[in-house]
C-alpha cells in the first residue's frame, strides 16, 4: 500500500450553511464545517483505508469526489458493503474476474459458508427525469436567495416548465408581494398570504410564513417548508424492480450464491412497495358459497410457487437510508429467494433482518443494530449537524 491521497481536502473548514439544491453531495461534504461532519468524513476515510489495493482505493475515492450524486451514492454504498463484509469476517475480492464475461460484479466474498458474489446498485433518476430535477434544483436555489427579513416561504405547489425558469424574475415578483404583507397580521385572517407565479409553463404557488419578531432579519435560506412533493411510494416498487431486472442475469451462472444489494432512500418505513416488487401484488379469490378467500401473490421479481423467477439471485438486500450520517435510522432487510439455485448461507454479512417467504407466509428475523455492528459510539451521531 503506497501513500494515498485523502478522500477529502485537509485543512480547516469555515463554511457552515446547508447543502443547496444544486450542490453536489461530494462538494458539500468536502466544505461543510462542524464536528458532526468531521465525524462523517473520518468514518468514510477509515472505511476507505480498509480497501486493500491502491487501484481499488483510487477508483472509490474518485467516485466519492464525483460531482454526479448518483456516482457518489453508488460508491458510498459499495464502500459500506465492503466494510460490512470485512467486519463479518469475510475475505473480499473487489471486481473479480468472471470467465467468459467482460463485466465484473462488485465483490466476491468468502466466509464460513463458502464463496458468494455481491452486486451493489443505487437506482436513481436518468434521462429526462434527471434533467428536470436539475432544472428544478436551479430554480429553488434562486428562490432560496430571496433573503426577506420578515417571512419564510412555504412551497405549496410547483410545476416545472420545459425549459429553465426565469428564476430571478420569479424572485423579484415574490419580493414585491412580500413587501406588501404585514408580518404581524394573523395569518388565518388574510388570504393575501398565498401567491401564484406563472411563466413559460412554470407554476409556483407559495405561502408566506411570518417570522417571530425575535427571529426577523437577514435569512440564509428563504424556503422554510417544502410541501409540494408528491407522494411517491407507489413508484418505489417499480424503481426497485427495474433496477433488479437489469442485474438478474448479467453475469450468467456464477456457480455460487449471488446477492444484489439495492440502496434506496425511502422516507417511509412500510414494506409494502418492496414486498410488492419482490413477492408480487396480492390477488384475492373468493370461494363460492363460503366466507373463505384464497390469497396469492403474482408478478413479483421472485415469481411464485410453480413459476419461480430470477433463481440465480440468491437474495436481494434492501438498504434504506444507510449512510454514515444517518446509520442510526438506517434499515437493512435481506430478502431470501425461496427457490434460489445457490442458496445463501446462514452467516449474515450485513447488520440486517432476514426475510424468508415460502410462497405463502412471510417471516422476518431479528434485526441487528447497525451502529453496534460498525463499532460506532453510542449515541451516533455524536453531535448535532446544525447546532444553534
Amino acid at each position: 500500500m503506497t501513500d494515498r491521497a485523502p478522500i477529502f481536502d485537509p485543512g480547516e473548514r469555515t463554511q457552515d450553511w446547508p447543502c443547496r439544491h444544486g450542490e453536489p453531495t461530494s462538494s458539500f461534504l468536502n466544505r461543510i464545517a462542524g464536528p458532526f461532519w468531521d465525524d462523517v468524513r473520518q468514518l468514510i476515510q477509515s472505511w476507505a483505508d480498509h480497501v486493500e489495493k491502491d487501484e481499488d482505493y483510487r477508483d472509490l475515492a474518485g467516485r466519492l469526489a464525483d460531482r454526479n450524486d448518483q456516482q457518489y451514492e453508488a460508491a458510498l454504498l459499495e464502500l459500506t458493503v465492503h466494510e460490512s463484509l470485512l467486519r463479518s469476517g469475510h475475505q473480499v475480492e473487489i471486481h473479480p474476474e468472471i470467465p467468459g464475461k467482460s463485466a465484473r460484479p462488485d465483490f466476491r466474498a468468502i466466509g464460513s459458508s463458502g464463496p458468494f458474489y455481491v452486486e451493489v446498485i443505487s437506482p436513481g433518476l436518468s434521462g429526462a427525469a434527471l434533467v428536470k430535477k436539475n432544472r428544478v434544483d436551479r430554480f429553488l436555489d434562486t428562490i432560496n436567495d430571496l433573503g426577506d427579513q420578515n417571512f419564510l416561504l412555504q412551497i405549496v405547489h410547483l410545476d416545472a416548465g420545459p425549459n429553465d425558469a426565469r428564476g430571478a424574475a420569479a424572485r423579484r415578483d415574490i419580493a414585491r408581494w412580500l413587501s406588501g404583507l404585514d408580518p404581524d397580521e394573523p395569518r388565518e385572517r388574510s388570504e393575501a398570504h398565498r401567491h401564484v407565479w406563472r411563466d413559460q409553463g412554470w407554476v409556483l404557488i407559495v405561502a408566506a410564513i411570518a417570522l417571530p419578531a425575535k427571529h426577523r432579519g437577514p435569512q440564509d435560506r428563504s424556503i422554510g417548508v417544502y410541501s409540494h412533493y408528491p407522494v411517491a411510494s407507489a413508484r418505489h416498487g417499480l424503481t426497485v424492480r427495474k433496477a433488479l431486472a437489469a442485474k438478474r442475469s448479467k453475469y450468467g451462472n456464477l456457480g455460487a450464491p449471488f446477492v444484489i444489494v439495492c440502496g434506496i432512500d425511502f422516507r417511509d418505513t412500510h414494506d409494502w412497495h418492496v414486498t410488492g416488487a419482490l413477492l408480487g401484488r396480492e390477488e384475492f379469490t373468493y370461494v363460492q358459497d363460503s366466507d373463505e378467500e384464497e390469497v396469492r401473490r403474482v408478478g413479483g421479481f421472485f415469481g411464485s410457487p410453480g413459476d419461480w423467477q430470477a433463481t440465480r439471485v440468491s437474495a436481494v438486500v434492501i438498504a434504506n437510508r444507510v449512510k454514515p450520517q444517518q446509520l442510526h435510522t438506517g434499515r437493512i432487510d435481506t430478502w431470501i429467494h425461496p427457490a434460489a439455485e445457490f442458496p445463501l448461507g446462514s452467516t449474515p454479512f450485513l447488520p440486517e433482518a432476514r426475510k424468508t417467504w415460502d410462497g405463502e407466509h412471510l417471516a422476518t428475523g431479528s434485526r441487528a443494530n447497525i451502529t453496534e455492528f460498525f463499532g460506532l459510539p453510542d449515541p451516533w451521531p455524536r453531535h448535532e449537524p446544525w447546532p444553534d
